[in-house]
């Protein structure tokens, strides 16, 4: 289990940024060269082609943070994410996976009364960022997929 405890949890968000949590890494290789080609090709390379976010922007706050770990344990879900004090972000392989996972989310959230305004995005914002005429939304890509190009 990951120490959630508040004073870790802030000094980590100060040092890095982020607070990571779950069982695995991400499969996110933030990688510069993959951008790089992105931009230039308007090409979304795996494995940018198979992230989904789901995404809590919330206020953080100690009480928010006891709240959230109920929550991780209420969801029942193998989750894979990190966290600052502007957003919870959860990773997944597929849309359906990340529809259910945020829809579920909703109702967990409301239960135990822990406030946040839940979404999912495809991607990066970088790519979002960097080439918007692909995109329609935040959740719709429809520019050239390539997978395994790397």
């Amino acid at each position: 289990m990951v120490d959630f405890s508040p004073a870790r949890v802030e000094k980590i968000i100060k040092e890095c940024g982020w607070f990571y949590f779950g069982k695995d890494k991400t499969i996110c290789i933030g990688d510069n060269t993959v951008i790089d080609s992105y931009a230039t090709t308007g090409t979304l390379y795996a494995p940018c082609d198979s992230c989904y976010k789901g995404l809590i922007f919330w206020d953080y706050s100690e009480e928010k943070l006891e709240k959230f770990v109920e929550l991780l344990d209420n969801v029942g879900y193998t989750t894979v994410g990190k966290l600052n004090k502007g957003v919870v972000v959860f990773y997944f392989n597929d849309k359906e996976t990340v529809k259910k996972f945020t829809d579920n989310l909703k109702e967990e959230m409301k239960k135990i009364e822990l406030d946040g305004r839940v979404d999912w995005q495809r991607s990066c914002k970088k790519h979002r960022d960097l080439r918007p005429e692909l995109w329609e939304d935040n959740k719709t890509f429809v520019g050239k997929i390539l997978e395994d190009a790397y």
